[in-house]
Formats: structure tokens, C-alpha cells, sequence
């Protein structure tokens, strides 16, 4: 059974080996061939009709010639699917030392050596109790600023509006090292909201403030690509979503989890439909970063979706999430370290990149060199593609002939002679 979408065809084996007209249709030049047959003008709406692909014309060799192509593009494409199978494996093997090293890292498992001559100053209570002291001046510093911007005096007792994150369930973290704390995004940072949601199509405009969506969050890395624009008054409106370098970034819905730090250089941006959590001082935003994207933060994060045809991943969830918080100064050996260990792990995948597109422009090569007459010699003994051709052709005019005849005779039959099925085998 075949699907609409596609052509059944047939080859004669009087004239064409059915291997060697499949190399033909997959090589580059046959493949540009085809496309400018397409018609439609989009790619869902792109079309092969049936009369323009019967017009393609096939290089036709001898007949043997086409069985040693055969043979001879078997055996380079087997050792072809050899190398690249072994270029997959080592990317497999790199991404999973990838995960590897982060789930180290934030573990403490990477900064074992470093913790022993370093050893922790403080206590993980004070550790923590300074994280949130150093919350509540913020959000009171915050404060006291916007009744400063509104002209106003603070009203009696405004400070003690403020409420103390819950903290993360016990065992969240059974087995921590020395010197570090169990806390949740909501304890480490002084704000954590979501950017703009909401139609943006007739919104951009060729140059402004750059407007990062999800595809700009790679793992740990942001990526320009497709960065759009918005106009600066637009800009100003969104002012909860506004970025002015060092937030992080988490991807909220599509690809749940995804988190880098915007870079300090940037210049101001804004943003859509991303999770942004604003850090204090304490806390890196690069090493929460490194836990969102590690195995044991991804655990986390992708358990706190909501959503089951689209997952989403929303502020609440991310406020809720527990991190285990190393001292200041071990962040910064942490985020060293990685970075050291996934240089070389980035050196790699752009090696291998490299080969599997070099793998894929020789196979075109091969494919090339087949259908130029360079890839097997010549055998002056083969019968020639034009005799072969020529008996075909005869064939295929006495076939259509004869196919004639047979339907002018079924035609002549008379109505009584045509057999009628009975009711059982209606």
C-alpha cells in the first residue's frame, strides 16, 4: 500500500538495474533537476505532478556497467556508513560526558580537590542566612526607591510587608558538601517574572532594542541567530521584561528548560514568553545556569511542567525549585572548571561536525563521479545503452500495440457474453 504523497514506478530490467536509477535520483544534480520541476510556493505546498517527473532524463549506461556502479557505490557507501556510525557514537559519548561534568559539578563531586585546600569558611546556616539578609535589603532598597520615584514618603511600617520565601522541602538535597546550602530560586534572587506574552508579528521593525525569544536560549550559550527588533517606546512599556545583562534566561514552553545567562555586553534587550530570574549578588547566574541545564536540574525543572499536549514551566515553578548553593568563591571554581572541560567537549563536536558534512559531500562525490562514467571502467565488450534502449522501445510499441487490439476486442464482445457477477460475489 502506498500513501497518496508519493509514486510507485516500475523500471524495465531490460534496461535500467532498479539500484542504479535509485543512485540516480539521489544524487545533487538529478535532486536540482527534480526541484525546478516542483511547482507550489511554499515547502507544505510544494508539488511533483506526474507529467513533469516522467519527463526527467536518466544517463543510461550498458547494463553491466550499472551492476559494477552498483557494486562499486555498495562498497563505498558501506565504508562511508562505517565512519559516520563511529562519528555518531563519539557525539553520543560527548554528549553524555557533557551531562556528565554538570551533573558533577553542581554535586560538588568536580571542586572535591579544590573544597580540600580550600576549605569552607562558614557554616552552611550562615551561608544561607546571608543569602536572605542580602534578599531583604534589596527588596527594601527596591522599595524605598519606587516611593523615592513616585515623590511620596514611605508609609509607617512599610518594611514589614515583607515576607520570607518558604523554604525547599527537607531532603531536597540529602548529601551536600562542606560549606554549601540547600535554597530555592525564590531565597537567591530578588526577582523572578516572565517576559512579554502576547502577539509580536506587527511589532518588529528592521533596527531597535533586540527582542530575544526562545530560539535565541541555547544550553549555556546566547545565540543571535534570528534576533528580532522592537521599537524603543515599546520597549519602555515592557518594563518588567527589560534586560540589561547578567539575568537568567530559561526557556518556559517548547523546549522546557533550556537557560543561559543574557551577557553583560549585550546592551539592553528585552524579551518574550521566557522565564527571567534576576540573582543577588551571591548567587552566580552562570553556576544556576550550569544547574538548570545539568541531568539533576533538568530532573527538576521538567517534573514542575505543567501543560500535556504543550508543556509550559511558569514563574511559580521556578521560585519553587530547590538549588544547592556552594560558597562564592566555589561558584566561581565551578563555573572555571566547566567551562575548562566543555571547551574541549565543543572542540570535539565541531570536529566531528566538520566530518559528518565532509562524509556527505563525498558521498555526492561518489554519486558524481557514477553518473560521469569516472566511478567503474569501461568494458567495450558491454552492450551499448543505445541498443538496449532501441530493443526496449520495440518491445514497449509492440506491448502498446497488442494492449490495443485486447480493448477493441473486449469492446466487440457482445452485451450477452460479458460474464455478471451473481449476488454472493456482489
Amino acid at each position: 500500500m502506498l500513501s497518496g504523497k508519493m509514486y510507485r514506478f516500475r523500471v524495465s530490467e531490460a534496461v535500467l538495474d532498479s539500484r542504479y536509477m535509485e543512485a540516480f535520483l539521489r544524487s545533487q544534480a538529478t535532486q536540482a533537476v527534480i526541484d525546478t520541476m516542483k511547482t507550489g510556493i511554499s515547502d507544505s505546498g510544494l508539488n511533483l505532478t506526474h507529467g513533469r517527473f516522467r519527463r526527467l532524463v536518466v544517463r543510461v549506461a550498458p547494463l553491466n556497467e550499472q551492476r559494477r556502479i552498483v557494486a562499486k557505490i555498495e562498497e563505498l557507501f558501506s565504508d562511508l556508513d562505517a565512519g559516520v556510525a563511529a562519528l555518531e557514537r563519539v557525539r553520543a559519548n560527548l554528549k553524555r560526558y557533557r551531562a556528565a561534568v554538570l551533573k558533577a559539578a553542581v554535586e560538588g563531586r568536580l571542586t572535591e580537590a579544590w573544597r580540600r585546600q580550600n576549605p569552607p569558611a562558614e557554616p552552611p546556616a550562615m551561608l544561607l542566612a546571608r543569602v536572605l539578609t542580602a534578599r531583604r535589603k534589596n527588596w527594601e532598597a527596591d522599595h524605598f526607591n519606587k516611593y523615592a520615584e513616585a515623590g511620596t514618603s514611605p508609609p509607617e511600617g512599610w518594611w514589614e510587608k515583607y515576607r520570607d520565601p518558604p523554604s525547599p522541602p527537607n531532603g531536597s538535597f540529602p548529601e551536600l558538601p562542606a560549606g554549601w546550602c540547600c535554597a530555592t530560586v525564590e531565597q537567591c534572587a530578588w526577582d523572578v517574572t516572565v517576559g512579554h506574552v502576547g502577539p509580536m508579528k506587527e511589532r518588529y521593525i528592521e533596527s531597535g532594542v533586540p527582542f530575544l525569544r526562545s530560539q535565541n536560549v541555547r544550553p549555556l550559550r546566547f545565540d543571535r541567530h534570528g534576533l528580532k527588533f522592537i521599537p524603543e517606546d515599546f520597549h519602555a512599556a515592557l518594563s518588567k521584561s527589560r534586560l540589561v545583562g547578567g539575568e537568567l534566561l530559561v526557556v518556559r514552553s517548547g523546549s522546557v528548560g533550556e537557560a543561559c545567562v543574557y551577557p553583560a555586553d549585550a546592551g539592553e534587550a528585552n524579551c518574550s514568553d521566557l522565564v527571567i530570574t534576576r540573582l543577588l549578588a551571591l548567587i552566580d547566574p552562570r553556576y544556576v545556569a550550569l544547574f538548570v541545564t545539568s541531568p539533576v536540574g533538568r530532573a527538576s525543572i521538567l517534573g514542575r511542567q505543567t501543560g500535556s499536549a504543550l508543556a509550559h514551566f511558569n514563574v511559580g515553578a521556578m521560585e519553587r525549585s530547590a538549588i544547592p548553593v556552594p560558597p562564592v568563591s566555589e561558584q566561581q571554581e565551578i563555573i572555571a572548571e566547566v567551562a575548562r572541560r566543555l571547551s574541549v567537549v565543543e572542540a570535539v563536536e565541531a570536529e566531528v561536525e566538520h566530518d559528518l558534512k565532509r562524509a556527505g559531500r563525498l558521498r555526492q562525490a561518489i554519486l558524481k563521479r557514477a553518473f560521469e562514467g569516472k566511478l567503474v571502467p569501461q568494458d567495450p565488450t558491454d552492450e551499448p545503452a543505445a541498443a538496449i534502449l532501441t530493443r526496449s522501445r520495440h518491445l514497449h510499441d509492440a506491448g502498446a500495440a497488442s494492449q490495443t487490439r485486447s480493448r477493441s476486442r473486449r469492446r466487440a464482445l457482445p452485451l450477452q457474453q460479458v460474464p455478471l457477477l451473481d449476488e454472493a460475489q456482489r
